[in-house]
């Protein structure tokens, strides 16, 4: 146990990622992946060897991230948006004119492309009267700059539902290698993000954060509720994934408004 808190200490120190927050089964199945792949026999040799090469961290880092979205994933979430969710947002807001979206945890792009794409689709002509802002933020600088290319292979469009398979056709080349529209491209905005060291974005109407939460111990989830219910304007909604369900201690500040796809609603407390 000394030479594992040891080698949480030092990448904190080293990097300033404090992976306390994490599940340590969570962690200790991806270090040990990193362990394998450079030979070490325990914490305390791997330790060393950051030291010795600190370009190990981007592997490390890579390890410690889950990677894997696909566009449109969970259709039926995505069918919620679509037909009930951003609709009340952009008569809200239609005064205005102005939305603002935050992808967080957002791996390649996938999703907030998706809403990209799904937002053009439900404002046609009028998206260029609209002020669009759709933040996607990740800890993983590699997934970062694929996103920002825009070229998925076909694992991103595994299990795409037939009523977005048109999208998917209009927005992407044909082939093997995809490209995504420019004008898709251009709608979001991607940058670097430590969901539990940086400052959230504020004043926002909706934000995602799907398959995120359960990486980490249970007691950061209040922390991070505490945040998200700061980081969103009144009336803005929440989407957690399918296998995180809100703590009943906080279901006063976020009432469930799809129960099924788990999509709640800020309240003033």
């Amino acid at each position: 146990m000394e030479d594992w808190a040891a080698l949480l200490q030092q990448i904190r120190q080293e990097r300033g990622l404090d992976l306390r927050a994490y599940k340590e089964t969570f962690l200790r199945r991806r270090l040990d992946v990193r362990l394998r792949a450079r030979d070490c026999a325990d914490y305390a040799a791997y330790a060393r060897l950051l030291r010795q090469e600190p370009q190990e961290y981007r592997p490390l880092l890579d390890a410690l991230t889950i990677n894997l979205t696909r566009f449109f994933r969970d259709g039926s979430t995505f069918q919620a948006l679509e037909e009930r969710i951003l609709p009340q947002l952009l008569a809200a807001r239609s005064a205005e004119r102005r939305l603002r979206v935050w992808s967080a945890g957002c791996a390649a792009g996938e999703e907030p492309y998706s809403l990209a794409i799904m937002l053009r689709e439900l404002l046609g002509p009028a998206l260029s009267r609209w002020q669009m802002e759709l933040l996607a933020t990740d800890m993983d600088e590699t997934m970062l700059a694929k996103a920002a290319q825009g070229c998925y292979d076909s694992f991103s469009f595994r299990g795409v539902a037939p009523r977005y398979e048109a999208w998917v056709e209009r927005y992407f080349t044909p082939g093997p290698e995809r490209q995504l529209a420019q004008v898709v491209r251009d709608m979001v905005s991607f940058r670097q993000h430590n969901l539990l060291q940086d400052p959230l974005p504020e004043r926002l109407d909706l934000l995602l954060c799907r398959n995120v939460l359960i990486y980490f111990e249970r007691e950061l989830h209040g922390r991070l509720y505490q945040a998200f219910h700061r980081a969103l304007r009144p009336g803005g909604f929440l989407v957690l994934g399918k296998t995180e369900v809100l703590s009943m201690s906080w279901s006063h500040y976020f009432p469930v408004v799809e129960t099924r796809e788990h999509i709640y609603r800020r309240a003033e407390v």
